[in-house]
């Protein structure tokens, strides 16, 4: 009998009953060293408003990351944070990623007509 362990789960099998598996060849990709950047096609998808109602803390990570880089690269001037109100747990999230960036000149929050706390506007250096 053999011990087989998977993640948590574990369960006592005949050897017999074990076949050895051959993981199926793949073709290795040649991958450029250098990849260029469509700005045009950047520029077309990029909007200065970033909506992350709804999203979990770890996906906010992410999202706003990928989201500045664009903005920085793009040579934004200002940009928006749809945060949403709420408990103010997404708002304290992103604020806290933003501190991160040196490009960062202010953020703050939005006029109270379009938004107020929901909304941060950022603005770049």
């Amino acid at each position: 009998d053999v011990v087989v362990a998977l993640g948590g789960i574990s369960c006592t099998i005949k050897v017999n009953r074990l076949q050895k598996v051959h993981a199926p060849k793949q073709e290795k990709q040649k991958i450029s060293a250098l990849q260029g950047i469509d700005f045009n096609d950047r520029m077309a998808q990029f909007s200065i408003t970033l909506d992350v109602r709804g999203k979990r803390g770890e996906e906010v990570f992410v999202i706003l990351d990928r989201y500045m880089n664009d903005a920085l690269l793009l040579g934004s001037n200002e940009i928006k944070i749809l945060h949403g109100k709420g408990d103010g747990i997404l708002r304290n999230l992103v604020r806290e990623q933003l501190k991160r960036y040196n490009q960062i000149k202010t953020f703050e929050d939005e006029h109270a007509d379009r938004g107020g706390a929901g909304v941060t506007i950022v603005t770049f250096k």
